[in-house]
């Protein structure tokens, strides 16, 4: 691909067009919601900040929550051992659990409102973080 190319634009190019459309319907189908594509990813805000970003991979599409650590991992799919992300790698379109994805959505949609302090006092329930996998990885 073009190295001129934006993310967004190799997003697109992707075999895995079709999930990346379908992932990011559902970021933007939450409102109020600002999407900004940048040259490595395409990343969501609100009037508080950055709250997601999405981009594909070798392998199907990621989709990286901003303030993932401390989101309630009741489905086991974040993926990260960063002191606040995690990410949600999908592999293909059949394997894509909407469900899922909706609950870290909203999850990450209530912390992005909460102050840093209110977020960093409920660190200590959150699971102990779980290593990235990185195969796959478009950059």
């Amino acid at each position: 691909m073009d190295s001129q190319l934006i993310q967004f634009d190799k997003d697109m190019q992707s075999s895995h067009q079709d999930l990346f459309l379908r992932v990011r319907q559902i970021l933007l189908d939450f409102g109020n919601v600002e999407e900004m594509k940048k040259a490595r990813i395409t990343t969501y805000a609100d009037d508080s900040g950055g709250i997601y970003h999405v981009r594909t991979t070798k392998s199907g599409v990621d989709v990286g929550f901003l303030k993932g650590a401390f989101i309630p991992d009741i489905y086991g799919l974040l993926q990260g051992n960063t002191k606040k992300m995690r990410v949600m790698s999908i592999s293909r379109e059949q394997s894509l659990n909407e469900e899922a994805l909706k609950h870290y959505i909203d999850e990450s949609r209530k912390l992005n409102t909460k102050p840093n302090s209110q977020i960093m006092a409920h660190e200590s329930r959150n699971t102990p973080p779980v290593p990235v996998r990185r195969e796959g990885a478009v950059n």
